[in-house]
């Protein structure tokens, strides 16, 4: 399967048009989606930005945004508006005013992040179901989501918009930022780096993946004379034979490891006093929530 995208952008005048499309070979659907964006000075102190976005692999996903930009002195104030024209819409306001003291000068200082100085971008959440990190045919998107430094909520599912980020630089978007009201959901990556222009919505996919969690008991011993093992080092493996997380049993021989991702995993107890590893292979399905395994026997 390959995948990409494709770009172009130009400009006349006060005019700019840019155009993205999504592709992937699957041997079925060539085409995933195409976006379109028109970006214009209406006056020296006015500026709007329509971006209009179709998917092909979703009929029912057609939706427009639009975002209008008035400068007033110091001030700039914003008013955007989202839509599916189905059943779902947003609108939305900004202010912003920067303010500061200038030691040299002795004197406050004030500044605005206008839209023809800012960029926007919009973070495509979804669920991995095969945690490949690509947005395959048929992955739902998250139903709901919000990223705590802007504190706004998705107007389309799945899409979440930051609004007035730097442009031309690179800008991160730390994960960790991002909440569900899916506890078991987690992000697949730490973070994504993205470039924005100004004036422009650039689009990133973020993998959304849903975990379980692993427990198990280890004991000294067996039969009647077993005991619990208290504060064993348990390590967990993934498929690769990397350790992704380690604990100690505790006081009754119960460990337990929580949001992991669904797929292939091992639990190893390290060699000591003259035996060998112990290791226990299983597999992991997120949609069941969790799994319960084999009590790990430590001979004496």
């Amino acid at each position: 399967m390959t995948s990409g995208r494709l770009r172009f952008a130009s400009r006349i005048n006060r005019v700019s048009l840019r155009g993205q499309l999504d592709y992937q070979f699957t041997g079925v659907q060539l085409l995933k989606q195409i976006s379109a964006t028109v970006n214009w000075d209406i006056t020296r102190r006015l500026n709007n930005n329509l971006t209009v976005t179709k998917s092909l692999t979703n009929d029912e996903v057609l939706y427009f945004t639009n975002l209008l930009s008035v400068r007033v002195r110091d001030y700039n104030l914003t008013l955007s508006m989202s839509s599916n024209l189905d059943d779902a819409w947003s609108v939305g306001a900004g202010f912003n005013i920067a303010f500061g003291y200038d030691g040299r000068r002795q004197a406050f200082v004030t500044g605005n992040r206008g839209l023809a100085n800012t960029g926007r971008a919009t973070m495509n959440l979804f669920i991995d179901d095969n945690n490949n990190g690509i947005r395959d045919p048929g992955e739902p998107p998250v139903t709901w989501a919000s990223y705590q430094e802007q504190e706004t909520l998705d107007t389309l599912p799945g899409a979440l918009p930051l609004m007035a980020l730097p442009s031309s630089r690179p800008v991160l978007i730390e994960t960790r930022h991002l909440k569900f009201d899916d506890p078991f959901l987690v992000p697949r990556a730490q973070a994504y780096e993205l470039r924005t222009h100004a004036g422009s919505d650039v689009s990133v996919d973020i993998a959304v993946v849903m975990t379980g969690d692993i427990e198990g008991h280890v004991y000294f011993g067996s039969g009647d004379d077993a005991v619990a093992g208290r504060g064993v080092i348990v390590s967990l493996h993934d498929a690769q034979g990397r350790e992704i997380a380690m604990t100690r049993s505790e006081f009754d021989g119960f460990y337990s490891f929580t949001g992991v991702p669904g797929g292939d995993y091992e639990v190893r107890i390290p060699a000591n006093e003259g035996r060998g590893e112990l290791v226990q292979s299983f597999s992991l399905d997120a949609q069941a929530g969790y799994v319960v395994l084999d009590r790990i026997t430590i001979y004496k």
